[in-house]
């Protein structure tokens, strides 16, 4: 059998609504059914909890990346120096051969 508040069930039927509504309405206002501030401290700290515990796996993630992201940078530089190496060397000799005598 599920709990009602009998004084609410009354101020309900006092204001007009059903018996069967009164009814409905008191037991969903039951304790029961209500969170106390009890149930909502101990859901604030677990959500504290896990909010740490996500801040911290996204400081991991992100060092994780910054060292990604510097191999990645170092690795481009010296993919753009090789290939202006390939290109600069022939135009270089183009340029200088004809004034060294090559």
């Amino acid at each position: 059998m599920t709990t009602m508040i009998s004084e609410i069930y009354e101020a309900f039927i006092d204001a007009g609504v059903s018996p069967d509504k009164a009814k409905s309405a008191a037991e969903a206002l039951s304790a029961k059914n209500l969170a106390t501030k009890q149930d909502v401290n101990r859901i604030d700290q677990s959500t504290r909890k896990e909010m740490g515990d996500l801040k911290q796996e996204l400081i991991k993630i992100d060092a994780k990346l910054d060292k990604e992201l510097t191999i990645i940078k170092f690795t481009s530089k010296l993919t753009l120096a090789g290939v202006m190496t390939v290109i600069l060397i022939p135009i270089l000799k183009m340029l200088v051969g004809p004034i060294i005598g090559n």
